[in-house]
């Protein structure tokens, strides 16, 4: 959280308005119920400190089963309910996604509707 903190300060003090945030619970290790919990708890936290400054966070999708769909996305969207809180779609990762899934982009992108910040 320190490193989030620092990161939503520089934000601030650059004027800058959307963090863009790896979709990640743990990176080059296994996620658990315990690493999905705990990124429950700390983006919770880091929402509630980036709306102190203004600052909207941005998940982007990423290539791990954890995040990996605007859908999946939209689950912590939803569950933190804060309007500084949005998706940052990878469209890489959403095609990789679809292809494995058997399912659609746009469709996939339709979850996010009116959540989405921006499409890379």
């Amino acid at each position: 959280m320190e490193i989030m903190e620092k990161a939503i300060n520089l934000a601030d003090d650059l004027g800058i308005r959307i963090i863009q945030l790896a979709g990640y619970d743990v990176y080059y290790e296994e996620g658990s119920e315990e690493s999905e919990r705990l990124f429950r708890e700390n983006l919770k936290k880091a929402t509630l400190m980036a709306a102190s400054k203004g600052i909207v966070i941005g998940f982007e999708t990423m290539e791990t089963e954890f995040m990996n769909t605007t859908e999946k996305a939209m689950k912590y969207v939803n569950l933190i309910d804060n309007p500084y809180l949005g998706v940052y779609p990878d469209s890489g990762n959403l095609t990789n996604a679809a292809v494995t899934y058997g399912t659609s982009v746009l469709d996939d992108l339709e979850t996010g509707r009116d959540h989405i910040l921006h499409f890379i």
